[in-house]
């Protein structure tokens, strides 16, 4: 009797199809996930550029706004007042383009259906609530109260927005009340 080392053809054969099996299985929960975490991000990155735009009006001492623009393609803008310190002129100076095709998974401006407004009982009529699709920050730190509501393939809105403080706030609707 020989004393040979290696794997036998079945060993291998097993082996393989276990890997493939569990391969498999990842491939579908990352297929679930994905959805979701990109949403997650698209409204992360939203938060963090409104955001920007608040502690930019303050350090710049002139106003700063984020531009909504709802159309195809869906994205926002984060400008500040030229020399003029007025919004909305010819020597705005645009910063941060955002476009949400860059994050896939069907997010858009939008919301679930039965979804209703943040510190409201009203349903979501328009996915982007700010007065003129602007979030206006002025050099003294208070904006222009409101809410952009995102949402995608992964069944999930978000809800991103400012108090008239300023102060910036991200929730997310878990089907029944937002969190």
């Amino acid at each position: 009797m020989s004393k040979t080392k290696g794997f036998t053809l079945l060993e291998v054969i097993v082996t393989i199809a276990l890997i493939g099996i569990a391969a498999a299985i990842a491939a579908i929960a990352l297929g679930q996930w994905l959805p979701g975490y990109r949403l997650n991000g698209a409204a992360r990155d939203l938060f963090n550029n409104l955001h920007y735009a608040h502690s930019q009006a303050i350090t710049e001492n002139r106003p700063c706004a984020v531009i909504f623009d709802a159309s195809t393609p869906q994205g926002y803008v984060v400008v500040s007042s030229g020399p003029d310190d007025t919004l909305g002129t010819a020597d705005d100076i645009e910063t941060r383009p955002v476009s949400l095709d860059g994050y896939g998974n069907g997010v858009e401006f939008g919301y679930q259906p039965g979804v209703k407004k943040v510190d409201s009982t009203a349903a979501v009529t328009d996915a982007v609530d700010f007065s003129g699709d602007q979030a206006v920050f002025n050099p003294n730190g208070t904006s222009s109260g409101g809410y952009v509501y995102l949402s995608g393939n992964a069944e999930r809105t978000y809800a991103v927005g400012t108090f008239a403080s300023g102060v910036v706030r991200m929730k997310r609707w878990n089907g029944s009340t937002w969190q």
